[in-house]
């Protein structure tokens, strides 16, 4: 039943091609242009003729199942496409480019460590100054030296909080 059905779009599709290769109905319009000028004028569109005709088989294919109808049939496989051969390089050129990175690792190395060792020298001289400025304000603070203890008894919570001990 299948087939018969098949046989018979495709002699309807035949007869539709052979309608459509006859001349159009009516007089040849002066706007009328060759194929060959419609080509020069839309480049695009002849490109996509071309496409169109390519991927076209003899026989009419229906909606392919995945749905993605702007796909093409596949003519052959792409590991069957030629391939360029690959550019080799020689083992000179190789070990010129290894000694290359190396001496440019080397060098970035040395930029690290002066980077480090400065930083290092700065925290250093931080902290020196920083201890030097603890010292000169402990040395001007003026300081009142508790002889009586029983004071500290009587002191209220906020008087023995700024006590200090040294």
């Amino acid at each position: 039943m299948k087939t018969r059905n098949m046989k018979r779009k495709g002699e309807e599709c035949a007869k539709l091609e052979e309608v459509a290769k006859v001349t159009p109905i009516g007089p040849p319009s002066p706007m009328a242009e060759s194929a060959s000028e419609k080509q020069t004028k839309n480049p695009a569109q002849s490109i996509q003729q071309l496409y169109k005709s390519e991927s076209a088989s003899s026989n009419p294919k229906g909606r392919p199942k995945s749905g993605r109808t702007w796909k093409t049939e596949q003519r052959s496989r792409f590991s069957a496409m030629k391939k360029d051969k690959v550019l080799h390089t020689t083992w000179k050129y190789k070990m010129a480019e290894k000694a290359r990175l190396k001496s440019v690792k080397a060098y970035e190395n040395e930029l690290k460590e002066a980077r480090r060792l400065d930083f290092e020298k700065k925290k250093e001289e931080r902290l020196a100054k920083k201890k030097r400025q603890e010292e000169n304000t402990r040395k001007s603070e003026v300081v009142q030296v508790i002889k009586n203890t029983a004071k500290i008894r009587r002191m209220k919570k906020k008087e023995l909080r700024k006590l200090q001990k040294r």
